[in-house]
């Protein structure tokens, strides 16, 4: 199979994805067209990754892109048709809540973590059952799961290094290192490969439109046959 190929196919299931999720959760339109699906080359994650200083693992979103590996995005399809739905709805749900955009003092481990807790209890009450979100440990005192009350438990209430590797097994999804890259280095991604800033980091009210049809899926005999 050709890399254009795999790139179609992709697209392919993002956009069966997004259908899923406009049928279920129509008042979500707007956010899920501002986030943009783009497929990362090689040169342009390698680039990202000299300036991380670290790997960059995909999915992720700056706030401004919902940023992928074609082949990784078909491997994880293959082995569950409804985990690119959660990992959209997962990524968009952090740009609505602007998890993105922190303070330098912020304990990036911690906030990491809070923000995909705070995803799931999201999750939980839209009632997607079919997604599976994962239940949120007790946390005494914390009656609304924002990212930055579960952040202000997590400070007070240290945990054990295994527990939290426990829970950030359970609950991560995408990376957030290119959350930090403004705060690092002054642009993000985008800025950086010459994309001019929006007006808002993230354009969640702006008019969108497109297709809000749901196809149920595509046929996975080619991704059986070469390994995908």
């Amino acid at each position: 199979m050709t890399e254009d190929r795999y790139s179609a196919l992709a697209r392919e299931v993002l956009s069966i994805a997004k259908g899923r999720v406009l049928v279920r959760l129509r008042f979500f339109d707007r956010a899920l067209y501002e986030l943009r699906p783009r497929e990362m080359t090689p040169a342009q994650r390698q680039k990202a990754e000299l300036l991380l200083g670290q790997p960059l693992q995909l999915p992720a979103t700056e706030g401004q892109y919902l940023l992928y590996d074609a082949k990784s995005l078909l491997l994880r399809y293959r082995e569950d048709q409804l985990w690119p739905m959660r990992a959209w709805l997962h990524m968009m749900i952090h740009c609505l809540f602007r998890h993105m955009f922190v303070s330098t003092l912020v304990e990036r481990p911690l906030w990491n973590l809070a923000c995909d807790m705070a995803v799931e209890a999201m999750l939980q009450s839209l009632q997607l059952e079919e997604l599976a979100p994962a239940p949120l440990p007790e946390m005494s005192g914390v009656k609304v799961f924002t990212a930055e009350k579960i952040y202000a438990w997590l400070l007070a209430n240290p945990q054990d290094e295994l527990r939290l590797a426990e829970w950030q097994a359970r609950f991560s999804l995408d990376d957030h290192s290119l959350w930090y890259q403004r705060l690092d280095y002054g642009k993000t991604l985008s800025e950086e490969e010459g994309e001019p800033p929006e007006e808002e980091p993230v354009q969640l009210l702006q008019k969108a439109g497109g297709d809000h049809s749901d196809a149920n899926t595509i046929d996975t005999d080619e991704l059986e046959a070469t390994g995908y």
